[in-house]
C-alpha cells in the first residue's frame, strides 16, 4: 500500500488508556500503538552493552559498578522529571470531570467523555503557574487572548492506522490547532545528530562531534537526536489531527529545567510522518 488515503476519513472511536500497562483499546477491544512507540521502531537502539564497556574500562573502573551508577541517573531523572510533569498536569492538564484517565471517551477525537473543564483564564490564575513558569504562564495567557480554547491530555488516533496517542496541551481555533507538549529532559535539546565531547573530568566541553545518525528508513533523511524524535512525535500528533479536517498552525515544546523554560517552534515533519505510517501500515 502505497497511498496514504486509506487514513483518510478516519473512523469514529471511542478510545479507552490503561494507566498501568499503558496501553491504547477501542470498543472491540482493539489494540492501538502509542505515537512513541510507534517512533521508536524507527529510531536508533542504543548499545547500552558497548558503551558500558567502553566507559568503564576508559575510566578503570567495574562494568557493574558503571551499570548500577547508569540506573540511578535514570530514575533519578525520571523522578525529577516526572515531578514537573505532575505539576504541569495539575495545575495546567487537571481539566477532567466525571470519569477518570482511564475512563476516557474520545468521539470524533474532539469530544469527551464527562464534564469537560475547559483551562480558561480563570483556571489559570487559580494556580501558581504564574510564579513557578511565568515564561508558560504568559503563553498560555497569549493562546487564549488569540481566541483558543485550550483542552489538556487531548486523546487523538487513527482506528486505520491502528494509532494512538495523548497530547499535553492542545490549542482549538475553530478548524486551526496548535499543539503544546512539555519536556522535563536533564540536558539542553538538539536538533542534530551528535554531542558535546567531555574531559578527562566528565564535564561536556564546548567540542561538538558529528555523528550523522539518522533514523531508519524510510524517514532516514532526519536527524537522530532527541530533538528530532520530539519533532516527530509531535508532527504525528498534527498529522493525525489534521485527518480530522483540522489545520495545524503550530508546534510548541516546553522545555522544563531547573533553570529556565525553554519554548522550540517545532517543524513539521508532515511528509516524513506520511511515510512512516504507510511504512508501518504495509509491515504490521
Amino acid at each position: 500500500m502505497d497511498s496514504f488515503n486509506i487514513f483518510a476519513s478516519p473512523l469514529k472511536k471511542n478510545i479507552y488508556f490503561d494507566e498501568d500497562s499503558h496501553t491504547y483499546t477501542d470498543d472491540d477491544n482493539t489494540v492501538y500503538t502509542s505515537v512513541t512507540t510507534l517512533i521508536k521502531k524507527y529510531e536508533i537502539p542504543f548499545d547500552r552493552e558497548y558503551w558500558l564497556k567502553y566507559k568503564a574500562d576508559k575510566l578503570h573502573i567495574d562494568k557493574d559498578e558503571l551499570s548500577d551508577h547508569w540506573n540511578k541517573l535514570t530514575v533519578d531523572a525520571c523522578e525529577k522529571g516526572s515531578e514537573k510533569h505532575l505539576y504541569l498536569e495539575n495545575n495546567v492538564n487537571a481539566f477532567y470531570g466525571t470519569g477518570d484517565k482511564s475512563d476516557y471517551k474520545s468521539n470524533i477525537g474532539f469530544s469527551f467523555k464527562g464534564g469537560v473543564k475547559v483551562i480558561n483564564l480563570d483556571f489559570i490564575n487559580s494556580t501558581d503557574l504564574k510564579y513557578k513558569h511565568p515564561k508558560i504562564y504568559k503563553f498560555l495567557l497569549n493562546l487564549i487572548d488569540w481566541g483558543y480554547t485550550l483542552y489538556a491530555e487531548k486523546r487523538i488516533y487513527n482506528a486505520s492506522a491502528g494509532v494512538c496517542g495523548t497530547i499535553d496541551l492542545f490549542a482549538v481555533k475553530g478548524k486551526e490547532f496548535r499543539i503544546v507538549d512539555w519536556k522535563t529532559n536533564k540536558k539542553q535539546l538538539h536538533f542534530r545528530s551528535g554531542y558535546y565531547k567531555k574531559n578527562r573530568f566528565g564535564i561536556e566541553t564546548s567540542n561538538w562531534v558529528n555523528k550523522n545518525e539518522t533514523f531508519k528508513a524510510p524517514i532516514n533523511n532526519v536527524p537522530f537526536c532527541k530533538g528530532e524524535v520530539y519533532t516527530m512525535q509531535l508532527s504525528l500528533y498534527a498529522l493525525l489531527a489534521e485527518l480530522f479536517g483540522y489545520t495545524c498552525t503550530g508546534l510548541h515544546l516546553w522545555h522544563i529545567r531547573d533553570t529556565e523554560d525553554i519554548m522550540y517552534n517545532i517543524k513539521y515533519r508532515k511528509e516524513e510522518c506520511k511515510l512512516m505510517l504507510i511504512h508501518n501500515y504495509n509491515n504490521r
